[in-house]
C-alpha cells in the first residue's frame, strides 16, 4: 500500500497514464497479436498454457499473503458480527 503522502502523486501518474492511447491507435508502436503475430518467434507460446500462466498469480499471490503474514488464531469469540440482543442486562447498569 501506498502512504497517504503519496496517494495524489501516483493519482497524476495513473491519469498521465492514458496518455499513451494516441500512441497505440497511430501505429507508432507495432504489436501484433492473433493471426497476425510471427509463429516463429520463440516467444510464442500455446494459448492454454498462457491462460494458465496468467490465472495462476491469483491463487499464488492468495497462498503467499497467507502463509507470509501473522493472522491471529481463528476461533468462536473472535466474530466480527455478535449478536447482541436488547433486552439483555449489561453490565453496570441497573
Amino acid at each position: 500500500m501506498l502512504p497517504p503522502g503519496n496517494f495524489f502523486p501516483a493519482l497524476i501518474v495513473f491519469h498521465l497514464f492514458a496518455l499513451h492511447m494516441p500512441i497505440t491507435l497511430s501505429g507508432l508502436i507495432d504489436a501484433p497479436f492473433g493471426k497476425f503475430a510471427s509463429h516463429r518467434s520463440r516467444l510464442n507460446i500455446n494459448g492454454n498454457l498462457g491462460w494458465a500462466a496468467m490465472e495462476i498469480v491469483s491463487p499464488v499471490t492468495l497462498m503467499v499473503a497467507l502463509y507470509t503474514h501473522d493472522h491471529p488464531p481463528l476461533n468462536l469469540s473472535a466474530r466480527i458480527l455478535q449478536v447482541s440482543t436488547p433486552f439483555r442486562k449489561r453490565q453496570g447498569y441497573s
